[in-house]
């Protein structure tokens, strides 16, 4: 793990190897309170040294045992994490979003869990509602469950640029859905608090394709297409105000999934491209322009929205043409 910079790199050497240590003791030597059919919370996190403990003790209310993988932190997440009464298993370099949740599904699956529940470390899932998506995977066996933002057609209060490209995203992914695979439209395709079930779990932790950063969350999505696997909703808020909240580049983010959308569509359904691809571009082409639009100026500069009107108004007559074929 890289060590944060100060004025005394010997201490901050010896801090960041006792940090390493305490650690890797905390996953091989505190036994497992888990026993075989149970859920398991898994938690990815990267330099939440700041919101992890309380995340982590509310997790523990729902399940047996509580995995975080630090993904490479440079902050005291690990110590936090350990001390909430967290399992740490520690990554020494980062390897992002996607390698951090392979990380969560091979452990799931070597414990032989029947419920495998994904949370953020930053605090913006609302860890109150694991059991109203845990209560509906056991109930319509199916074999993800999504915490969403969108459920009951409800938006909560997400800043808009987030709104607006979360929306376009998840368009782009259900047209592909629904020509090349036949599934039923997913209303947060972004959202990364779900549960999966043992079958969910074995399938994923084998598929190496599926650790891509940001991207993993569409990802897993095409693999339980190609599975044919069931997928359900449930209605969950997210907070958007909480300290030091993951935040992504709205452009590099889009493009990073359109580019996987892509991809996927490509190696798993080749003749089905040439019918989605010029309407994915045009699409993906108006959501990057009203990103740069009514995105806040901190993040992208924008001129004025009346400019991305025709465009838009465009992007949404071909994608509506598609959808009558």
């Amino acid at each position: 793990m890289k060590p944060k910079s100060s004025g005394n790199s010997h201490q901050d050497s010896e801090n960041n190897q006792k940090r390493s240590t305490i650690a890797q003791k905390a996953y091989v030597e505190t036994p497992s309170n888990l026993t075989t059919g149970e859920t398991l919370i898994g938690i990815p996190a990267y330099n939440e040294g700041t919101t992890i403990r309380p995340v982590v003790e509310a997790a523990k209310r729902y399940a047996s045992e509580v995995i975080v993988i630090d993904d490479g932190s440079t902050d005291n997440t690990v110590t936090e994490a350990i001390e909430a009464g967290a399992t740490v298993v520690q990554h020494e370099i980062n390897r992002g979003y996607g390698g951090a949740l392979m990380s969560i599904f091979r452990i799931a699956q070597d414990k032989q869990v029947d419920q495998l529940v994904i949370l953020d470390g930053d605090g913006q899932h609302d860890v109150s509602d694991v059991p109203k998506l845990v209560k509906k995977q056991k109930e319509t066996e199916a074999n993800i469950v999504i915490g969403s933002r969108f459920a009951g057609g409800k938006s909560g209060s997400i800043p808009l640029y987030r709104l607006i490209g979360l929306r376009l995203i998840a368009l782009l992914v259900n047209i592909i859905f629904k020509h090349a695979y036949n599934m039923k439209a997913i209303s947060d395709t972004q959202s990364g608090f779900r549960v999966y079930d043992k079958e969910a779990i074995n399938s994923i932790a084998e598929e190496s394709s599926i650790a891509s950063d940001m991207g993993a969350s569409v990802n897993i999505l095409f693999h339980a297409a190609n599975k044919g696997y069931e997928i359900s909703e449930v209605a969950t808020n997210i907070n958007y105000n909480v300290i030091d909240a993951n935040t992504h580049d709205p452009i590099r983010h889009g493009f990073m999934i359109i580019s996987n959308l892509l991809e996927k569509l490509i190696k798993d359904k080749p003749k089905k491209i040439l019918g989605l691809t010029g309407s994915l571009f045009v699409m993906f082409g108006s959501c990057a322009y009203v990103l740069i639009l009514i995105a806040p100026s901190n993040v992208i500069e924008f001129p004025s929205i009346v400019n991305v009107l025709p465009v838009f108004v465009l992007s949404l007559f071909i994608i509506s043409v598609i959808l009558l074929k």
